[in-house]
């Protein structure tokens, strides 16, 4: 069954040399990273009469906590799925405001706090990341029941704290320890295998934008892609899921022949 990528924001606290977010404002500067939050309301009519497996509350260029109504947002979520899973770098919020949020979440939900090291290093790469935002967010949503897990991804200065970090998560009452590798498979001549394939984590920007994935939104393939070109279709304002989706069934047909650089950066597979 069908499932869904929203990003709830474009703002964030922190700086990952990798994010596209970070490389569009070095390379051109603020004003080119307009803040957006998602409306709400449009897309509780987008949604309406649709039932998915999962939503992910990620994205592309924001933190998914720095949306200003998040609980709100949750709530409409909820309306359409049983499982809500958030994406963070856990900073930005304070212990108040994690205890008043995780009451709209419950056992089947999860989040995800990516913490690319331990206490003491992590901030090499999630720069201006705040443990001690993140550590009483982690203990109060282990507190509620909603599932956690660390996310890990290994850079040359943090190799050696695999094992610390785990053992730190454990202490912590978290569920889950993975190790998440930020490489991209890169193209090839063999054939595309899309992620997206089912319907599977289908992305709604900040904006209110409908596309296939949120690779598609990285603004080094965005605004050359139809995606963006025919972005009047694809607003969440101003259509409905059920339209969006069979649109997108006919980009899908065309993933093989037409190649789309975003699909092969993504999901190209290597010609052994």
């Amino acid at each position: 069954m069908d499932s869904l990528h929203i990003e709830p924001t474009s703002r964030c606290t922190v700086k990952c040399p990798l994010c596209p977010r970070t490389i569009l404002i070095k390379d051109f500067g603020k004003k080119f990273l307009p803040i957006e939050d998602i409306d709400v309301d449009a897309l509780d009519h987008f949604l309406q009469g649709n039932y998915f497996t999962s939503i992910l509350l990620c994205g592309t260029y924001g933190d998914a906590l720095m949306h200003p109504d998040l609980e709100g947002l949750v709530k409409v979520c909820k309306k359409y799925t049983d499982s809500i899973q958030i994406a963070t770098s856990g900073s930005g919020r304070s212990k108040k405001w994690w205890e008043k949020f995780i009451k709209c979440l419950d056992e089947r939900d999860k989040i995800d706090f990516a913490i690319d090291g331990t206490p003491d290093n992590f901030t090499e790469y999630r720069i201006n990341a705040r443990w001690d935002q993140i550590e009483p967010a982690i203990r109060i949503a282990v507190a509620q029941g909603v599932q956690t897990r660390w996310q890990f991804i290994p850079f040359n200065y943090n190799t050696e704290s695999v094992e610390s970090a785990k053992k730190l998560s454990v202490q912590l009452g978290m569920d889950e320890f993975f190790v998440f590798s930020s490489e991209r498979i890169q193209p090839g001549g063999g054939d595309i295998i899309p992620k997206c394939k089912n319907r599977k984590l289908l992305y709604i920007s900040a904006s209110g934008q409908f596309m296939s994935c949120c690779h598609v939104h990285d603004f080094r393939y965005y605004y050359k892609s139809d995606w963006w070109q025919d972005r009047k279709k694809y607003n969440i304002a101003t259509t409905t899921y059920v339209e969006c989706a069979r649109l997108f069934d006919n980009f899908y047909s065309t993933i093989q022949t037409n190649r789309y650089d975003y699909c092969t950066f993504a999901c190209g597979k290597i010609n052994e």
